[in-house]
């Protein structure tokens, strides 16, 4: 009998679809329900001769002359990654908006649209029996709601201090509506878990290297109602451990992926890591942050380097020059293979 596991782990924040495109008059506007479902009727364009699957940033520019001003103008825009749009040199729209499932961007999360996505990537999200949630910030757990009304039997595995009201600065960014959530269908974890054969969870990551965190600006408030800085005790890491070795995954690495890592070989010291894959917090921040990831994984090499969400695709520039065709960038749709048994 096989078990199917879902991470809700690297979901972004979600913007619907009126907010991705600001012209005007296009909430007023019936669009066309086909252009919801299935393929759109229109040519893909890409830079000449550039695979289809790496970074870059490209301009792109279509000229046409109208011979009167209209009233509205609509503009359906499919965008997998970020995007902005310019009319006549004024910026009117920006998002991701959703296109190509062979590169959909990680930012469709905190709401539905990531069932969208399964349904489209033909995964049916009613098999799965775990769903694991990594930490309870909302762009992790927003579109926790619709997959309980969708799959009424999966069990949802978490660390209790998930439901901690959560702050960055003054904005609350913690898991919400959890006065309507069923907690019969949560398994709480506190130590090390092997949920399944060969699936281990460890809710418990010890900081050895207290420059490799990243808790700045989050606040975590308590029962009394006072605010303290956020150290994620709520955040774990999924571990899954074949015969050749382990592939880790963790979310946004709140308490440092060195440590998550120092973490996992302490539990497996004599297995190499086949594979990381997640966030690491560390997008925007000062080049010394991804200096002490980098040093450590020249000395923990993992075969195959992973970074999405919150690592920033300026980071995984870095990654892709000190580490070579080790590291790659994740996204919506990608299929990563392991040897693990069915």
């Amino acid at each position: 009998m096989k078990t199917y596991l879902f991470l809700l782990l690297f979901v972004f924040q979600a913007f619907s679809l009126s907010s991705q495109i600001s012209l005007k008059g296009y909430n007023q506007e019936k669009i066309d329900p086909s252009l919801f479902e299935g393929r759109w009727k229109a040519r893909w364009i890409s830079y000449p001769g550039e695979a289809p699957n790496v970074y870059g940033v490209y301009h792109f520019r279509k000229s046409f002359d109208l011979e009167v001003v209209p009233s509205r103008f609509i503009v359906h825009v499919s965008a997998d990654n970020r995007y902005k749009l310019y009319v006549n040199g004024k910026l009117v729209s920006l998002g991701p908006a959703r296109g190509d499932i062979y590169n959909w961007s990680f930012d469709t999360g905190a709401s539905d649209l990531f069932i969208r996505n399964a349904r489209l990537l033909h995964i049916d999200l009613q098999k799965v029996d775990y769903l694991i949630l990594s930490h309870g910030h909302s762009d992790h757990t927003g579109g926790l709601r619709y997959f309980l009304e969708l799959n009424t039997q999966a069990t949802v595995v978490c660390k209790r201090e998930i439901f901690s009201p959560k702050f960055k600065d003054e904005r609350e960014n913690g898991m919400k509506h959890t006065q309507n959530l069923d907690l019969s269908r949560f398994r709480f974890i506190t130590e090390q878990t092997e949920l399944l054969p060969g699936v281990f969870l460890f809710p418990s990551i010890d900081i050895i290297n207290q420059e490799d965190t990243h808790f700045e600006r989050f606040w975590v408030q308590q029962e009394d109602g006072c605010k303290i800085p956020d150290t994620f005790q709520d955040e774990l890491a999924m571990v899954l451990v074949e015969p050749e070795g382990v592939s880790v995954l963790s979310a946004c690495s709140h308490r440092g992926i060195t440590n998550i890592l120092r973490t996992v070989r302490a539990a497996f010291p004599e297995s190499p890591c086949k594979l990381l894959l997640g966030g690491f917090h560390i997008h925007n921040a000062e080049k010394q942050k991804y200096q002490i990831i980098a040093d450590y994984l020249q000395e923990y090499l993992p075969r195959q380097i992973g970074v999405c969400h919150c690592t920033g695709v300026d980071k995984y520039a870095f990654f892709f020059k000190d580490f070579g065709d080790r590291a790659f960038y994740s996204y919506t749709g990608k299929l990563i293979q392991t040897d693990f048994s069915e």
